[in-house]
């Protein structure tokens, strides 16, 4: 039932203006009640039930629904929405681990030093060997001390051995941990 049809009566053929509702109020009256006719609309006008509660209502539940279409469009957006995210989140970092494959040692070594908060990689280094094997990090600890302290004895060592071309004894001097 459109706004033309709510203004025209058959009486004995004539066609007569009973009623001027705006576009919201005929809709809201045909989508709430279908089969009202015209006669009626016209009673609920002049008998002045025009504002009354019925009308009120049958005013409110054609918002609702208008408000429950647009939600329901925006569940469906909201479902495409999110799984743009979820294809977001979950390739984002296939893709940089597979670029860091192919990066050069350089990078990964720069990219090491950043994420351990260190200044060179011979730092991060030691912090991911002290976090991942502590024994093995204190026996690295060890043979450095021990190669400082006999720096000299080592290089003369080394160089008899390269001459000879076999092994030599040398002698070292080893501290306690209690020295340190």
């Amino acid at each position: 039932m459109n706004n033309e049809t709510i203004k025209k009566q058959e009486n004995g053929g004539k066609n007569e203006k009973l009623l001027d509702l705006t576009p919201m109020e005929s809709k809201a009256i045909t989508t709430t009640r279908p089969d009202i006719d015209s006669t009626e609309i016209a009673e609920m006008r002049n008998g002045d039930t025009y504002k009354s509660p019925s009308f009120q209502l049958m005013h409110t539940i054609q918002q609702l629904n208008s408000t429950a279409d647009r939600l329901d469009d925006f569940r469906v957006l909201s479902r495409f929405h999110l799984l743009g995210w979820i294809v977001t989140l979950i390739s984002c970092p296939i893709i940089l681990l597979a670029a860091s494959f192919y990066m050069p040692d350089s990078w990964k070594l720069n990219a090491v030093t950043i994420v351990m908060g260190t200044e060179n990689s011979w730092d991060a280094g030691h912090l991911i060997l002290s976090k991942a094997d502590h024994k093995i990090y204190q026996r690295l600890i060890t043979a450095e001390t021990i190669s400082k302290d006999n720096k000299k004895e080592l290089k003369k060592c080394l160089g008899l051995a390269d001459a000879t071309n076999g092994p030599v004894n040398c002698e070292l001097i080893v501290r306690s941990v209690s020295d340190d």
